[in-house]
């Protein structure tokens, strides 16, 4: 039975051991995950001064989507600070609910700042169309001064 046993090799001692198993390793090299971009911290301000939070009030309603993300980024504020300016602004009743749920926000004009936009507009119009009058007689006395 013990005959077909091969014969007993010499034992490694500890040292011998560790430096197989690190020569080894050194064949093999471990695979590396790829190295994963490091995204840019976003230094997006977590206070609104008076005038940020005038000019938000102003700019959100503008917006065509109105996402948490959006204005964060629009506005270069935190996530926690565009919640709850759109939620105070959809009880003003600027914006117009389409989904709310889970966290995610998602709103538009609400009809009666769509009628408040195309007034402005029109408003711009007529203003842009009294100066674009007195401009166009002016200029032609511009040319005319110019010429001579």
């Amino acid at each position: 039975n013990s005959s077909n046993m091969p014969p007993k090799k010499e034992q490694k001692t500890k040292e011998q051991k560790l430096a197989a198993a690190l020569a080894g390793s050194r064949k093999s090299k471990k695979k590396k995950w790829a190295k994963g971009r490091v995204k840019e911290k976003k230094n997006n301000a977590a206070i609104l001064m008076p005038e940020d939070y005038s000019n938000a009030m102003k700019e959100i309603p503008r917006m065509k989507t109105i996402t948490v993300s959006a204005v964060s980024e629009k506005l270069r504020i935190t996530g926690s600070l565009s919640h709850r300016l759109i939620r105070k602004l959809a009880k003003d009743g600027t914006l117009k609910k389409i989904y709310d749920s889970g966290g995610f926000l998602l709103y538009t004009k609400s009809a009666k700042q769509i009628a408040k936009e195309k007034e402005a507009a029109a408003k711009a119009e007529a203003a842009a169309a009294k100066k674009g009058k007195k401009g166009k007689k002016g200029a032609t006395k511009g040319k005319g001064k110019g010429k001579k």
